[in-house]
Order: C-alpha cells, then structure tokens, then sequence
C-alpha cells in the first residue's frame, strides 16, 4: 500500500483549513454589512458591500466544495480555490496573484471584523461559525509551516 506525502494531502488540507474558513469570513461579514446598518447614513454603501462580500463567499463555498468533491473522486481539483484566482489565470496566467489578493481581501475582512469590535454584532451561529474557521485556518497555517519547516532540515 503506498502511503501518501504531504503534498498529495495538501490539497484538501487548503480547502478544509482555507477555503472554506474564507468562505464563512466573506458571508458572515456581508451578512452584518448587509443588515446590521439600515439606519444609518450609510446603509447603501454597507448593504451594496454586504451583497457583494455574500456573492463572493458563496461563489468561493461552491468552488472549494466542487474542488474538495473532485478531489475525493478524481484526486485532482477543477479550478482554483477561489474566483479571482479563476479570473487572475483566464485574464493573464497569473492564478497565485488572484489568489493572494483572495487571501488578502479575507484577511481584510476578519481585521476589520476583529479590530472594529463587531464579532459581538453578530448571531450565535455566525459566531460559533466564525471561531470554527478562525481555529481551522490557524491550525491550517501552524500544520504548514511545521511541515515546511521539517521538509527544510531534511
């Protein structure tokens, strides 16, 4: 029986420990951008951002859940793990670009989130979903580093 590397495991690693925590940062950000704000002066801004951020978590949720499904059938995936890096590689070949501004803009997103105080804003399930991804993508990025970290001694 052959066992598996590292990097054959990578993959559904990134989108358990990435892509879907992204996913939950951009809906649950939009989620309180779209609704919490209506009576303020600037509830066409949030709401438009609100709207914006649910489309593309959503847009990304489906992508890492086709990836992960193709992944398990075919042992590959069928894009990259989000939309930009999908139009970042149609527009110039340059998909890990479109990716670094997707994990920019969700970091972003959980900065402002985080920094301005609004985790308390939101309900007890976004919450409770909200730590989930906070604990998967640090476990995610402490797994990696580890394993770059002892792949470089060797």
């Amino acid at each position: 029986m052959k066992v598996k590397t590292w990097d054959q495991y990578r993959p559904h690693i990134d989108i358990i420990t990435i892509g879907f925590p992204f996913c939950a940062f951009k809906i649950i950000t939009g989620h309180l951008c779209a609704n919490h704000y209506t009576q303020t002066p600037w509830a066409p801004l949030a709401s438009s951002l609100g709207v914006l951020f649910i489309f593309w978590g959503v847009i990304d949720l489906m992508i890492n859940a086709i990836n992960l499904v193709a992944l398990l059938a075919r042992g590959k995936t069928l894009w990259s793990a989000c939309i930009f890096g999908i139009v970042a590689k149609q527009l110039k070949n340059h998909e890990d670009w479109g990716n670094s501004l997707d994990v920019l803009g969700s970091f972003i997103l959980v900065s402002f989130m985080v920094g301005g105080g609004f985790i308390p804003l939101i309900s007890q399930t976004e919450v409770f979903y909200w730590s989930w991804s906070v604990v998967l993508n640090v476990l995610g990025a402490g797994l990696g580093r580890m394993v770059e970290s002892t792949r470089n001694r060797t």
